[in-house]
């Protein structure tokens, strides 16, 4: 305990000499439980290709990142995301993180927010993946369409209690079809009131939502049908949304302060492309990047791109150029951060291979982050760099084992090779340290990544560390 504590300390102290005037580890960071990774950290690189603009941009944020006032970082992705993992390591890192930014209505299978707890009862999820094929029951299917992020909550048709519509003032929401929302106490989140943006839509003008917190109720009710709307209010958590018609749709919330507000947020989904923000609705879009300006935006998709035989590099590249341009359209005094995946394998024949275009992909992401004059933070070297020291060892020593072996064969007789063949346990100690022939193999072998394209949280927290001390590193760097 003694030794753990005393080296602890060392790590604190060596990260600070690292970042100059940078924060300090904080206590519930993955780092500071994990300190045999700080070498990982060390290998981690930041590129730079901002332009003059953007370089003083840099200078500006540099400013916010260094007080960690008013301070709005968004994430946008793919699963490597939506697991909230890499954006809740911020918040940890950060510090000081007082309120949400934007969140979905309800979190799909296999996604979660770490700030934001969910209980529904009685609601569906769409979400923009799905073929229409799974959506022809859905009533007004010719006016469906998505807002910010690709996700929507809607009621269970004939589950809509009609008492509902005349409890204006009743917290009592438990046989309907509802959606409660409350902060996660881990998140160390204040719960004070927050300006809150609903986003919902409903094929009548009837009330479409009763919206409950501590102290008030509000009934939505559009403007206009079938057409996505923003509803501003001033709530307390816990939330309860309840239903008051069969076909209104939930598309999402904000939550944020009237000032100086501290946020990381994350807006991912598995399996998406990097085109993906194409399917959603722009008039609603438009009107949601409007709400926050955010300080750093990050992007990180391009796993799924690679998954596919077939890679046009030039169309990746515009759909993901042109959504950079919008996003920088609402967020003028922003710094962008470009992520390149992991390598991305896929099984074929029973076990995993790297698939034909994650090189193409990794290079279409570079080039995209040149072209677009933003940093990038490349998932693939970092585990290239990071764990190149700990593979050479392992091949040596591997190097030396078969050296070994064959010596112990060559000095038996045929006979006795095929007695002890015989006797050669199933599981061999060494039949893992064999299989390690790459970088990714010692993460895996770390329980940092697994055999696919995804990491482990473990991974997606080490990553995150690398990617927020490395850009510490650049804000303290940037006079």
């Amino acid at each position: 305990m003694a030794i753990r504590k005393i080296f602890l300390v060392f790590l604190i102290l060596s990260l600070n000499a690292l970042n100059c005037e940078s924060f300090k580890v904080q206590e519930n960071s993955f780092l500071y439980k994990n300190p045999q990774y700080k070498s990982y950290l060390e290998k981690a690189i930041l590129h730079d290709f901002s332009d003059k603009r953007n370089k003083e941009i840099l200078k500006k944020v540099a400013t916010k990142w260094k007080s960690k006032k008013n301070l709005k970082i968004r994430i946008f992705g793919d699963s490597h995301i939506a697991s909230d993992f890499i954006a809740n390591e911020f918040r940890n890192l950060l510090g000081n993180i007082n309120a949400l930014g934007f969140t979905y209505p309800l979190q799909p299978i296999s996604h979660q927010s770490l700030i934001l707890n969910y209980e529904a009862k009685n609601f569906n999820i769409l979400d923009v993946r799905m073929p229409l094929s799974q959506l022809k029951n859905l009533p007004n299917l010719e006016m469906l369409n998505f807002p910010l992020g690709g996700v929507i909550a809607y009621p269970k048709i004939n589950e809509i209690n009609e008492a509902a519509k005349s409890a204006k003032s009743s917290k009592n929401t438990e046989s309907n079809s509802f959606i409660k929302l409350d902060i996660n106490p881990k998140s160390n989140i204040k719960n004070d009131t927050f300006i809150t943006q609903i986003i919902y839509k409903n094929d009548s003008k009837n009330p479409a939502f009763l919206v409950q917190d501590s102290k008030n109720s509000f009934i939505l009710q559009t403007k206009e049908i079938n057409k996505w709307e923003m509803q501003l209010l001033e709530l307390n958590f816990p939330i309860n949304i309840t239903a008051l018609s069969e076909n209104a749709m939930l598309g999402g919330y904000f939550f944020y302060k009237n000032n100086d507000n501290n946020i990381v947020e994350s807006i991912g989904l598995n399996g998406v492309r990097s085109d993906i923000w194409l399917k959603w609705d722009k008039e609603i879009l438009k009107s949601e990047l409007d709400i926050l300006d955010y300080d750093i935006i990050i992007l990180s998709y391009g796993s799924n791109n690679a998954m596919y035989d077939v890679f046009n590099e030039e169309k990746f590249i515009k759909n993901y150029a042109d959504f950079i341009a919008l996003l920088r359209e609402y967020n003028k005094e922003c710094v962008f951060i470009l992520v390149a995946p992991p390598p991305v394998l896929k099984m074929e024949k029973k076990k995993y291979v790297e698939t034909r275009n994650n090189k193409a992909v990794n290079a279409a992401v570079i080039k995209l982050a040149r072209k677009e004059h933003t940093l990038l933070f490349n998932m693939s070297e970092f585990i290239e760099s990071s764990a190149k020291d700990e593979l050479d060892k392992e091949l040596e020593k591997q190097e030396q084992n078969k050296a070994k072996n064959s010596k112990n064969t060559n000095s038996k007789s045929t006979k006795n090779t095929a007695k002890n063949a015989k006797n050669v346990p199933v599981g061999n100690k060494n039949a893992m340290q064999d299989s390690i022939k790459t970088t990714k193999d010692i993460w895996i072998k770390n329980n940092l990544s697994k055999k696919d394209v995804h990491l482990t949280p473990q991974g997606y927290y080490l990553t995150a560390d690398a990617l927020f001390y490395s850009l510490n590193q650049k804000f303290f760097d940037t006079k």
